[in-house]
């Protein structure tokens, strides 16, 4: 909360979190998969980090934004949009448009995706 009272009061109109970065660690409890493979590198369950921002912008009247990182994720080995592990990229491309339906379709009215 503090940090979204603080941009607000300095009159920022937006934030934007970083919901996945190239690592692949997912700020949100994704459920993604494709063919036998579960997007399972995200929060303990109960956690959502994406929701708490989602709330605190809403609270003080500031939009929020994602920065979602597609096309290097090191969990699902997959370098500049070249899969080189178990999972294929047509699987780590279906997963990725599943992950941004789910933040596109949970959190209220994003300001944007980056």
């Amino acid at each position: 909360d503090q940090w979204c009272e603080a941009i607000a009061s300095f009159g920022g109109r937006y934030v934007v979190m970083v919901a996945k970065h190239e690592c692949g660690f997912a700020l949100w409890p994704t459920k993604a998969a494709s063919g036998g493979f579960v997007y399972n590198y995200s929060v303990p369950e109960g956690v959502d980090y994406v929701q708490q921002v989602a709330e605190s912008c809403a609270a003080v009247g500031v939009k929020m934004g994602l920065y979602y990182s597609t096309n290097r994720n090191s969990y699902a080995s997959v370098w500049d949009n070249r899969a080189s592990g178990a999972v294929t990229l047509a699987q780590y491309k279906d997963v990725v448009l599943q992950q941004l339906a789910e933040l596109w379709g949970n959190y209220g009215d994003l300001a944007e995706i980056w």
